[in-house]
């Protein structure tokens, strides 16, 4: 059973994730916890609380990735509904091939 403060120990295992790097991100403020002396306690409620935040698709998230799609269609010329059409059209019925060459996976199109 999980107690409901936790060591750092007992937060790394509990998280899956090496000691160190559950300290740094504590003595860094983005994992939740109180200093107690020299020693770090988290409870356990609000590292679930924390988890759910760190993985919720929040509005800001959202925001963030449209404006970061419509940066890249830009990059790649893409700028009209009609060009993304064609371009997904032509990929659904292009023939992929992968080669791999130099340690790096090359994703070619043949159309």
């Amino acid at each position: 059973m999980i107690p409901d403060v936790l060591t750092l120990q007992q937060l790394a295992a509990y998280l899956q994730l090496p000691k160190n790097q559950v300290q740094r991100q504590v003595a860094n403020g983005e994992i939740p916890a109180a200093r107690i002396g020299r020693t770090w306690r988290v409870r356990k409620s609000l590292i679930d609380q924390w988890l759910d935040k760190q993985s919720s698709f929040t509005p800001q998230t959202f925001d963030r990735m449209v404006v970061e799609v419509r940066q890249g269609m830009r990059r790649a010329g893409i700028r009209t509904q009609s060009d993304a059409d064609r371009l997904l059209a032509k990929i659904r019925t292009a023939r992929v091939s992968r080669r791999v060459s130099n340690d790096k996976t090359e994703l070619r199109v043949a159309g």
